[in-house]
This record gives C-alpha cells, sequence and structure tokens, in this order.
C-alpha cells in the first residue's frame, strides 16, 4: 500500500512539472531567414523560437503581398532556409546538448504547401547551406568545419570533409561540378586582413632561395602551418571527380592542401609592392551572378577600422581558381559597414546588389549596434539607398527579394517581418508594412 502511494505521489508530481507551451501557430518568433520562390510568388520565413516561447519552430509561407497563408512546424533553434528551384532546404542547431543537429529537405512542387522529402540528423552546428536549381547535389557546412554533401535524386546526405576552419559562404558550380568554400569567423567578429610578401621559397632542410613560391614567407618559416594560413586560403570541392570513385564521395580529414588556394586581393584602392600581397578571410555569403555563370559575389566582413568590409567579385578562370576584384568597401561611416547575407538579382531589367549589414547586441557595445538593407544598382553604381536602424525591434536580419522588387525582412530581436519596395534607380520604401 505504501509503494503504491509513492508511485502515485511520483507520478502526480511528473505530470504537474510538465512544461506547457503556447501554439506557435502563424506566430513569429525568432524569424532567423527568409527564402523566395523560384516565381516570387511565395516568401518563407524560418521560425527559431530562439527564446523557447512555443518550444516549436515553423516555416510560414506569406504570399507576394505579406498575407499569412500556412505554417509548417519544424524543430526550434533554426539556422538557414535555402530555396532552388522546386526543392527547400533548411537546418537546425541541437535543441539541447543530448540532440542532434538536424537537417531537412522538402518539395516545393506546391509552392505554397511545403512537403518534407527526408530529414537527417548531423552531429555538428550547422553554418552554411548551398543548391542549385537543377542540379542534383547540395552541401552543408558546419561550425567545426565539416562539409556534408546531400544528393536531391536518392536523399542521401554524407559527411566528406572536415576542414580546418569553418566555412559559411558557399558556392556551387554546377556547370564545372565544383564547390567553393570560404572560411568564416564563428565567434570573433572583428578579423583583419594581413598583407604578407612572398619573396623566397624555404626547402625542408631550411635552406632559403630567392623565388616566390606562393606561400608568404612569414608562414613558410615555420612548421606546421596549416592551421594558420588555412584561414586565408578558400577549399575547392571538385564534386564530378569525387562522384566517379569508388567508393563514391570518399571522406577525407587529413591531406586537404591540394584543395586549398589564397584568398589575396588588394585592400580598397591600396596599391603594394609586387612580391606584397593583402591575404583575406572571414566571409559570411556568397551569391552567383545571374548574367555570368563564371563569376559570383561575396561579401566579407571584419574590424571598423580596417578596409575589410569588402563585397567582392569572385571570377573562375581556366585552372579552376578565382580571381577577386573589390566591388564595394566600406569604412566606418558607410552604410554597408558589416556586411553580411547578399543577393543580385534582375529587378526591372537592373542588376541590384542587396545588402545585409548586422551587428547584434551580443557581439558589439550598445553604440555600435547596426541594423540595415541596402540596394545598391550594379548597372548604374552610382545609385544606392539603405533602411537602417538601431533599434530592437527594427533589428533587420537576413531578407529575400523577389524580381519585382518585393523585399522580406526578418526582425529576429522584433519577431516581426517588415516588407519593402524596390524600385531600382528611383527609391527604396522602407518598412511598407509589417508583419508580426
Amino acid at each position: 500500500m505504501l509503494l503504491k502511494a509513492i508511485l502515485l505521489a511520483v507520478l502526480v508530481t511528473s505530470c504537474a512539472s510538465e512544461e506547457k507551451f503556447p501554439s506557435l501557430g502563424q506566430r513569429l518568433a525568432s524569424p532567423v531567414d527568409v527564402a523566395v520562390s523560384a516565381a516570387g510568388d511565395y516568401f518563407y520565413v524560418l521560425n527559431a523560437d530562439y527564446d523557447r516561447t512555443y518550444n516549436r519552430g515553423s516555416i510560414l509561407v506569406l504570399d507576394a503581398e505579406g498575407n499569412k497563408l500556412s505554417a509548417v512546424s519544424v524543430p526550434r533553434m533554426a539556422r538557414n532556409l535555402s530555396v532552388a528551384g522546386d526543392k527547400l532546404l533548411v537546418t537546425f542547431d541541437r535543441n539541447t546538448t543530448a540532440d542532434a543537429a538536424t537537417v531537412q529537405l522538402y518539395s516545393l512542387v506546391e509552392p505554397s504547401n511545403p512537403s518534407l522529402l527526408k530529414s537527417w540528423q548531423i552531429d555538428c552546428m550547422p553554418l552554411g547551406a548551398v543548391m542549385r536549381s537543377g542540379f542534383s547535389y547540395f552541401f552543408v557546412s558546419c561550425a567545426r568545419g565539416e562539409l556534408f554533401l546531400g544528393n536531391h535524386n536518392n536523399l542521401s546526405l554524407k559527411h566528406v570533409r572536415t576542414y580546418r576552419h569553418p566555412r559559411r559562404a558557399l558556392h556551387l558550380d554546377p556547370q564545372r561540378g565544383l564547390l567553393f568554400a570560404f572560411t568564416a569567423a564563428v565567434n570573433r567578429q572583428r578579423v583583419n586582413a594581413t598583407t604578407l610578401t612572398d619573396r623566397f621559397t624555404y626547402t625542408e632542410a631550411g635552406e632559403e632561395i630567392a623565388k616566390p613560391d606562393g606561400i608568404p614567407d612569414a608562414w613558410a618559416k615555420i612548421k606546421d602551418t596549416q592551421l594558420l594560413y588555412h584561414a586565408f586560403q578558400y577549399a575547392v570541392y571538385d564534386i564530378f571527380a569525387a562522384r566517379d570513385v569508388q567508393p563514391q564521395f570518399p571522406h577525407r580529414e587529413d591531406d586537404l592542401d591540394a584543395e586549398m588556394h589564397w584568398v589575396h586581393y588588394p585592400r580598397w584602392q591600396e596599391t603594394r609592392e609586387s612580391d606584397s600581397k593583402t591575404y583575406h578571410t572571414n566571409f559570411y555569403d556568397a551569391h552567383p551572378d545571374p548574367d555570368d555563370k563564371d563569376s559570383f559575389y561575396l561579401s566579407q566582413r571584419g574590424a571598423l577600422d580596417a578596409a575589410v568590409n569588402n563585397i567582392v567579385r569572385a571570377t573562375i578562370d581556366d585552372n579552376h581558381q578565382l580571381q577577386f576584384r573589390v566591388v564595394h568597401s566600406a569604412d566606418a561611416d558607410d552604410e554597408l559597414n558589416f556586411p553580411g547575407d547578399i543577393e543580385i538579382k534582375k529587378i526591372n531589367d537592373s542588376k541590384m546588389l542587396l545588402v545585409n549589414s548586422f551587428r547584434d547586441f551580443v557581439n558589439w557595445p550598445h553604440e555600435q549596434v547596426f541594423f540595415g538593407i541596402t540596394a545598391r544598382a550594379l548597372t548604374h553604381p552610382n545609385w544606392q539607398q539603405s533602411c537602417h536602424s538601431q533599434l530592437r525591434d527594427e533589428s533587420y536580419y537576413r531578407f529575400a527579394v523577389n524580381q519585382h522588387g518585393t523585399v522580406m525582412v526578418s526582425s529576429f530581436y522584433g519577431n516581426r517581418v517588415y516588407v519593402f519596395q524596390l524600385q531600382p534607380g528611383k527609391n527604396f520604401i522602407c518598412a511598407d508594412k509589417i508583419i508580426e
């Protein structure tokens, strides 16, 4: 009788302590990313519920006017949302230390109704993701340098690399079958470039030969420098080569030097000696050029007092290496002074660059907090307008834009979505509509 009473008391206590959460429904809760359908008719807002108000996240579906249509329930702690053709890719961090991270792939055959195709669990913190319309392969990168390759056709996801540094900005080249992956600083917000010389080659015996070898002298003289200089190199993963061996797509963690190439280009309007190069790191996002299959754009961020907050155009040469050119560099007073997510979109026959600058309340002192969306015409470079704020409710974060100039912007801290209207060469209407 006593045993039954004890068991009953434990059961009652357990039931009483069970947490109750309200239904998220079509509300907004830490909206962390936004994407748009291929035709531009629907927008997808990814709710992360970081403060655990609802204990669930969602993919909220909106029409182009900002009307809420439906919501797909997903796990909390969302990270990324990517759309390519009729596929939607979502990544999630761990909900608790005991959980695994999650990757989900959805069908958008019916764009207003995302349908789950496959869900995978991975043992890492997702950082970046990339897909291209009509291409079978996609990639997810993680914060410890892990790289996963997915296949739409057989719904597989495989760990293929662990690089020495995390890589967030990813460019996928379907024509050549290449992935270009760029280093990101996960914790450090203020990262500088470095200018070094390459005058000598150093043999294994330490002999100095007066001939450049492509490796900066300051690093070539130091043994086991890979961990340091891989931060200033981009990785090139050859998809087709990995596909054509057996077993396909082998997992490798060592001897990756052959995949690494230096990121160097002059600082904005910089003059330098021929044997001195400026090496760069900390790239946040990549976006293809809609007019040139051989080129794409990168956003780079760093210390506010250094010329490392750049938008860079990368062009793939005949050797599958990259040539870089800075198309915009910000100073401390510029509205493009900490570039994050970028998009290149043709709007009314004008090729537009849109950039998010997001200095949050966690990593920056209050007086340096900044949220902004800048639109710049690449065909008419003199035209540029920005919407910016330092207010928590107007914390403009990630965004998506359709071909008609409708821009949906998530307010991560404000639990809102803002609708902007962009008319290239005319105006950029900030907060034309607020969705709560």
